[in-house]
């Protein structure tokens, strides 16, 4: 036999093997693994059905990643997983009392799983196009402003979304592997044509500190909108000296830096 054919016969049996091993490797499926995430979900479960701060145990939140957001609020933003899943959660801390979180459930990325998967979410999560939905406690109270206020407005869902940690509290415009739009700043492009100087200082309140420079920058960027506001730039300058640190990026790189200095880059930047 030609060596070049007998080469390509082996190569051929080694391709066939190959992908026969995986298919077999495909096919088995962990119960274990199964089990332990049934076990996890159901104890989440019971505990947003009968205290729903008490679901933090459960998810063991990092103290390291805690994030201050100033005014005594803080942030912790992790996951946890045991089996084929995590749930993705963000916790919102005031006086590191816990008062508002989110919960981002995955799926099995095995199809054959599909529906077990869903069964278990089933009860605390909504389920939409075979995929179980963030779940929101105390959006309501992270929505409004840091102080007791009478509110003479309505607000639009968006701008109660970009009040809320949940927009978002890295401050700037870009980042990331594809140096896309940071999520904080496509909330503030959704909302920045409709502020007025009632809206500005509503958000100036927010309990997120990357929703509060955005506000104090389109003062200052557009000048022509609003008239010199005593009470505007003493929220900022208010803001600025309780949170002298902001989350920013550059790139792919996450860091913390002089809020005031990258407020001032921003401000020269959008102009």
């Amino acid at each position: 036999m030609p060596i070049m054919k007998k080469k390509a016969r082996i190569i051929g049996l080694i391709v066939l093997l190959i992908s026969y091993s995986g298919l077999s490797r495909a096919e088995e499926i962990n119960e274990d693994w199964i089990k332990m995430d049934s076990i996890f979900i159901n104890l989440l479960k019971y505990s947003y059905s009968t205290n729903p701060i008490s679901i933090e145990k459960h998810l063991e939140p990092i103290e390291n990643k805690r994030v201050n957001l100033g005014f005594g609020f803080s942030s912790i933003e992790h996951s946890m997983g045991k089996g084929y899943i995590s749930i993705f959660y963000t916790f919102i801390y005031k006086d590191k009392n816990l008062v508002s979180f989110r919960l981002s459930p995955q799926m099995p990325d095995d199809s054959r799983l599909t529906n077990r998967y869903l069964a278990f979410y089933e009860g605390m999560f909504a389920i939409e196009n075979y995929q179980p939905q963030n779940l929101n406690y105390g959006y309501e109270f992270v929505s409004k402003p840091l102080k007791d206020a009478e509110i003479k407005f309505q607000v639009s869902n968006q701008v109660k979304f970009f009040m809320t940690p949940y927009s978002g509290i890295i401050y700037g415009d870009f980042g990331g592997i594809a140096n896309e739009v940071l999520e904080n700043r496509s909330a503030f492009n959704i909302v920045k044509s409709s502020v007025n100087e009632d809206l500005l200082i509503y958000l100036l309140k927010s309990i997120n500190p990357a929703t509060r420079l955005c506000a104090a920058e389109l003062y200052n960027t557009q000048k022509d909108s609003f008239k010199r506001n005593e009470l505007i730039e003493k929220l900022i300058e208010t803001n600025l000296i309780e949170l002298p640190a902001i989350l920013t990026m550059s790139g792919c790189i996450e860091y913390s830096d002089d809020a005031r200095k990258v407020l001032n880059q921003m401000i020269d930047k959008n102009k």
